[in-house]
């Protein structure tokens, strides 16, 4: 199956009307609150209140008679058998799933797969000479180990599963083309529900467009749990409430404590059973089996309504969306301390495979937060600026801990060191690119990246030289 048979522009008004058809007939509570648009004013395709709305009312119930998963019954049976007997992993599964269905002409989601995009802005799919706009960036290494991940699964998974189940795959082996491009939609449309254990695609509910929700001055995003008396004013239900206060703690620091199963190629999702507060709450509901939507805030009739992807790592929301998100104001900061290990004698292989084993710091999340510097940057710093002879002296990888480091070297010299690593940082970035007339928007995005990244990591040197004066 070539992606030539998916190519093409942007879905027709039939394919669209089509479509809203199919979701209200086999949606038993059809659009709720809100009405597929493709004439909104900033975004073009979205969805939009048909009324009024308040916060906490439920705009959106979509439930498991439309949402694509592998054990949904509409699925062929031969299929879920194959998967169950090949054990695979939740994420290869949907994907085999999904270009399975996709490849099937007779397709329950055919009127869902005519209206996904065809042709995607994700920097897996940019040209060369779009790529090495962000070459100096800590997004490209990213991206090249993405399309490494891609092929890496497409040959230890697709390529084998399709040739042991031929009777599966009447047109043959689903081309590598294919599978990537199903891999991106998964990657940036896709609802992990780790609880329950499984992807999905959410058909309808994934039109709705980002908007990063409205920022604190303290930094943090607005929309807190309401108190008794909004409670009993406006009678906000008890599964608000709750996904009100379960966002608000999931929103307070914790976006990368991810666990292990988290760190592989399955964390690619983008949408976790709880959406970033101040725009759209919405979970799992194990009693309808569906996936139930509130609005967070107030809208107006034929408003556009919007969900939150989150407040990711600003290289994420590039790799995932291909978009640029100007105030997602996390970036990850590389400090080389493998290139550094490796320039001294062989006799420190050792302390560093302790190094990397015990705290793991490859490179280090930086939250940008005026006149703050994290405690985690500042103890990557440390070790950045430790001697090796200090190294050597560790027997115990239960002393390398982060009083230890603390101890070792002092705060002035973490902050030299982070003075140091920025300007390096900058030295990589160079001069602006200078675009045509004609340039691609692809290539425009890199320059908005590109942009981004550098500002940050020139506010950070600033914050560096600003603590060393104090």
């Amino acid at each position: 199956v070539e992606m030539e048979a998916v190519r093409g522009g942007a879905s027709s008004s039939e394919s669209h009307a089509q479509f809203e058809s199919w979701f209200v007939q086999y949606n038993p509570t059809g659009t709720g609150a809100l009405q597929l648009r493709t004439d909104l004013p900033h975004t073009g395709r979205g969805l939009a209140a048909v009324r009024d709305v308040k916060r906490g009312d439920l705009v959106l119930e979509v439930t498991t008679d439309v949402i694509l998963c592998v054990d949904n019954p509409r699925v062929n049976s031969a299929l879920r058998d194959a998967l169950k007997a090949s054990d695979f992993d939740p994420f290869p599964a949907f994907a085999l799933t999904v270009m399975y269905e996709f490849s099937n002409p007779t397709s329950f989601w055919r009127p869902y797969f005519d209206v996904l995009p065809k042709q995607l802005t994700l920097p897996s799919f940019w040209t060369p000479d779009e790529l090495a706009i962000i070459k100096p960036t800590a997004a490209y290494d990213d991206i090249e180990g993405l399309n490494q991940g891609f092929q890496e699964i497409y040959e230890s998974s697709v390529v084998p599963f399709s040739n042991a189940y031929s009777s599966l795959f009447a047109g043959g082996v689903p081309s590598y083309n294919l599978f990537r491009w199903v891999v991106a939609l998964v990657w940036s449309r896709a609802y992990n529900f780790k609880a329950q254990g499984f992807f999905a695609f959410v058909p309808f509910a994934d039109m709705l467009n980002h908007k990063s929700p409205p920022v604190s001055e303290g930094g943090e995003a607005s929309g807190g749990v309401p108190t008794p008396s909004e409670e009993e004013a406006l009678g906000y239900s008890t599964e608000f409430r709750s996904l009100v206060s379960a966002s608000a703690e999931h929103d307070h620091g914790h976006h990368h404590d991810h666990d292990e199963a988290e760190e592989d190629f399955c964390s690619c999702c983008d949408h976790d059973h709880r959406s970033a507060p101040g725009l759209l709450l919405y979970k799992w509901n194990n009693d309808t089996h569906s996936v139930r939507y509130y609005a967070n805030q107030s809208y107006h009739k034929d408003e556009e309504v919007f969900n939150s992807y989150g407040t990711d790592l600003c290289t994420e929301f590039l790799m995932h969306y291909g978009f640029v998100a100007g105030n997602s104001l996390i970036l990850a900061i590389p400090l080389d301390l493998p290139e550094a290990l490796e320039a001294e004698p062989k006799d420190i292989q050792g302390n560093k495979k302790m190094l990397f084993q015990t705290l793991n710091i490859n490179f280090v999340f930086f939250e940008y937060h005026k006149g703050s510097i994290p405690p985690s940057l500042m103890a990557a710093l440390r070790i950045y600026k430790m001697t090796f002879a200090d190294l050597n002296s560790i027997e115990d990888p239960s002393q390398f801990t982060e009083t230890y480091i603390i101890n070792q070297v002092n705060e002035r010299k973490a902050l030299n060191a982070g003075v140091d690593v920025c300007n390096k940082l900058l030295a990589k970035f160079g001069e602006e690119p200078k675009l045509p007339d004609n340039a691609t928007p692809n290539a425009r995005v890199a320059v908005d990246y590109w942009k981004l990244e550098r500002s940050m990591v020139a506010a950070l040197k600033e914050q560096f030289a600003l603590a060393l004066q104090q």
